[in-house]
């Protein structure tokens, strides 16, 4: 006889359709793992974030002031429930870490940003038939948000791994790799095609 499905099991089943968002968070990933979500390889993760706490507004911070202000978005991320890859960077000379955060809505990294006082955030997203992300670069001074630039292109070739600024990053020392997200830049089309597995754009 067919088994009757009760309303707990249908519960169950969506929290594991859900689990990509609710799992524990990879706060220690590789560069592998982290450049596939940003290029749009994993296919469970359709849109992320990026941000940090770090330095609001823009203004260099203390350490000790980044670290706490770090802790608490990590904690709100888990009191959110989303999933997140821990990575770095450097952004008008100063070094920032940041969080990678899988799929989170739009509204939520606005409020985010706003929250903790963040110039700006980055929140990408793909349609279901598109296997390219869109970047977009929003201004978080905002409650609204204000979108500033769209892109459709990461860069991650060897110019970008010998830049000494406006870079993200996984990884430290030797072992760091970095990626970019070229927003501001008009050189950059929205022509993309792929390369040996890398996702890039055509300079106009």
């Amino acid at each position: 006889m067919p088994t009757s499905i009760t309303i707990s099991d249908l519960k169950g089943l969506i929290q594991e359709v859900l689990k990509e968002k609710t799992d524990q968070p990879l706060v220690e990933s590789s560069y592998s793992q982290v450049i596939n979500i940003v290029r749009g390889q994993k296919e469970s993760i359709y849109q992320f974030g990026i941000m940090t706490a770090e330095n609001p507004r823009g203004k260099p911070a203390d350490a000790t002031f980044n670290n706490k202000a770090n802790a608490e978005l990590e904690a709100e991320l888990q009191k959110r429930g989303y999933g997140y890859s821990k990575i770095g960077g450097k952004f008008g000379g100063s070094k920032e870490n940041s969080f990678l955060i899988r799929n989170i809505a739009y509204h939520e990294m606005v409020d985010l940003g706003y929250k903790f006082k963040q110039e700006a955030v980055i929140f990408a997203t793909k349609k279901k038939d598109d296997p390219f992300m869109t970047f977009i670069y929003v201004d978080t001074t905002t409650p609204s948000g204000t979108i500033g630039d769209k892109k459709e292109v990461v860069l991650s070739d060897e110019s970008v791994q010998s830049r000494e600024d406006f870079f993200s990053s996984v990884g430290s020392g030797e072992k760091e790799k970095k990626f970019l997200i070229p927003f501001f830049d008009d050189g950059y089309n929205t022509k993309r095609f792929t390369n040996a597995g890398r996702t890039i754009g055509d300079k106009s």
